[in-house]
């Protein structure tokens, strides 16, 4: 936000920046003949930001005039901007015709849109690729969901009249979810502000669109049943608490690069309490408490945050559904102490999220996947001709682990091969990884996570019910029930089917809200066919009360 010609910067203290090299300082303050004072008070600018074409112009003419006068430059810090081309990245020109009228931009995606994309979408020096497309990417992954984190907050604050300034809760007092994601936001704080005092606004940028994510599609994931359960006790609290105060400061982080919906939001937030200011803009900019930072909190939940994203790449390779449960995640990775712990810690956590029975350590990484070794004969063919049987044979009967682990790391291989030391180079071995047939196997280099594939009928029974919880909660959102709305549900299934609706009806019904589970439809029902795996069901549904 920019207030005649100054912003308010990280620091908190008022920056001088000049944006019209042509009038500034010189003649913007009638200098010498006036404003001499003021003049001084302002010299040098902190940093002065053009685009590229001016460095030859203004950038040289301000520091010609300067050096002359003052025997100094006239500003401390230079941010150079690169030139917008079109989505081909030719330069923009009306013979053209690819230039882009900014109102077209504003009216349709709005102005915080458009100064995300350019501020994180490459480093402000570097020529940008306008792109309409590229503008909607930035309002679904970073937009809507820090708006969708803030509106959650908002229903369940209205559902409950939660007031945050009637509770006082320390954060060592909280839930340990809650202490990880201040820790994080404290990190991030930390973060940006360190590279903003460096006026890099770029990795800053997505350093908030990476805490707006783990919030969202994490902590309030993670903790939904906490914000659903109707007392307030100390965790529903401690809840509330914490995504109240990630959401505040993380509007007050993104104020300056996109100032209106912040503002909403803040204003929003901090004015039904009473305790924020006027405006966000007039907020000073977070600072980070370095004392709420748990590194080894921080590297326990990160380390299950990737077992689990290694877990859910398998289902989607499997072609598994979330809800359907597996039998077992099994977990390899190079001898460490501080992983392991992790992963006991969370272990609930990494069996709710990937949806299965138990946890397995693989003590070598050949109990998940298979390798098949070759020769690369396009490249050995000439120089070892004859020995190629006995280089086939020399791998077949070595370790295949520790082969693909010294091609992998780019190292040489010694083979036996009847009695003559072959050394080969990475680049003449094809190194093929095979999941095994029970098993689907991601990597990330450090960690290899394997879900078994085959499903039992009990896990299938229990998959099934997951997947009409899913349905009804559905069919509560097309009907237009609101979410503290209590229902009767009816369901027309396949006995098989209804067997299974009988013996999972206590989570059923728990996970959706009925009161009454049904066998027979009445008109007074919201009603829709659905195929729920393979089997096609009438479900009807209608409001019967309100858990508020």
């Amino acid at each position: 936000s920019f207030y005649r010609g100054r912003t308010i910067l990280p620091r908190n203290q008022p920056v001088q920046v000049w944006f019209d090299s042509g009038s500034m300082p010189f003649s913007q303050y009638h200098y010498p003949f006036e404003n001499r004072e003021l003049f001084e008070e302002n010299f040098p600018a902190d940093f002065i930001c053009e685009a590229i074409d001016q460095t030859r112009g203004w950038f040289y003419t301000m520091l010609a005039i300067a050096t002359m006068i003052k025997g100094a430059s006239s500003f401390k810090n230079v941010l150079v901007l690169g030139l917008i081309n079109d989505e081909t990245g030719q330069k923009m020109s009306k013979s053209k015709g690819n230039v882009v009228k900014p109102w077209d931009v504003l009216n349709k995606q709005g102005a915080d849109a458009l100064r995300w994309y350019f501020f994180t979408g490459v480093s402000p020096w570097l020529p940008k690729n306008f792109s309409f497309k590229a503008i909607d990417e930035v309002i679904r992954k970073f937009i809507l969901t820090l708006w969708n984190t803030y509106s959650f907050f908002v229903i369940y604050a209205n559902i409950d009249s939660f007031d945050p300034s009637g509770h006082d809760l320390r954060v060592e007092d909280r839930m340990e979810i809650d202490r990880w994601i201040i820790s994080e936001l404290n990190r991030t704080i930390k973060q940006v502000n360190s590279l903003l005092e460096d006026f890099n606004v770029t990795e800053s940028g997505r350093l908030i669109q990476d805490f707006v994510d783990m919030l969202s599609n994490w902590y309030v994931r993670r903790s939904r049943r906490r914000f659903w359960k109707s007392e307030e006790d100390t965790d529903k609290v401690s809840a509330y608490l914490t995504l109240y105060e990630c959401l505040v400061t993380v509007v007050k982080l993104c104020a300056p690069y996109i100032p209106f919906i912040s503002e909403d939001i803040y204003r929003n937030l901090t004015g039904s309490v009473g305790n924020g200011t006027e405006s966000v803009h007039l907020e000073d900019y977070p600072e980070a408490d370095e004392s709420l930072i748990d590194e080894d909190l921080s590297f326990k939940m990160n380390t299950a945050r990737t077992v689990v994203g290694l877990g859910r790449a398998v289902r989607s390779k499997i072609n598994i559904k979330t809800r359907q449960p597996v039998e077992k995640v099994a977990i390899y990775f190079e001898e460490n102490g501080r992983k392991k712990d992790a992963i006991d810690h969370f272990e609930n956590i990494i069996l709710s999220e990937l949806n299965a029975r138990r946890i397995e350590f693989a003590r070598a990484l050949d109990e998940l996947v298979q390798y098949d070794i070759k020769p690369n004969l396009a490249v050995v063919g000439k120089k070892y001709g004859p020995m190629i049987p006995g280089i086939r044979k020399a791998l077949a009967e070595s370790n295949p682990v520790q082969v693909a682990l010294k091609v992998k790391n780019e190292k040489n291989v010694k083979l036996d091969v009847e009695g003559k030391i072959v050394e080969l180079e990475p680049e003449e071995l094809l190194v093929d990884i095979k999941n095994k047939e029970d098993m689907g196997v991601e990597t990330d280099g450090v960690f290899a996570v394997g879900l078994s594939t085959e499903i039992s009928e009990e896990l299938l029974a229990e998959g099934f019910a997951r997947e009409l919880v899913h349905h009804i909660q559905n069919l509560r959102k097309e009907a237009g029930f609101e979410i503290e709305n209590t229902i009767d549900t009816a369901i027309q299934a396949p006995d098989n089917e209804m067997k299974i609706i009988e013996d999972y009806k206590d989570y059923i019904t728990k996970e959706t809200l009925t009161g009454n589970l049904l066998k027979s439809i009445s008109d007074d029902m919201y009603v829709k066919e659905v195929k729920v795996n393979k089997a096609t069901l009438n479900i009807g549904i209608k409001v019967v009360g309100s858990i508020v």
